[in-house]
């Protein structure tokens, strides 16, 4: 957000306070949301694993079903 405030430089007080605070806790907020994120798709990837394992033996039993 830095290039935010470099884009205004004259651009001082209160609401210039307020703008810089809220952009600096949303990049945290955003970088903290990035790593939930990839967690989440890290335990969807798991998921998938187990979705295919179950997909081959549900083959398997109906392969063994129609002997």
């Amino acid at each position: 957000m830095s290039s935010a405030a470099s884009s205004a430089p004259s651009w001082q007080g209160a609401s210039a306070q307020a703008f810089s605070a809220a952009a600096s806790s949303l990049s945290g907020e955003l970088s903290g949301r990035a790593g939930d994120l990839g967690r989440g798709a890290g335990v969807m990837d798991a998921y998938a694993g187990v979705l295919e394992q179950a997909h081959g033996m549900a083959a398997e039993l109906q392969a063994q079903a129609a002997r």
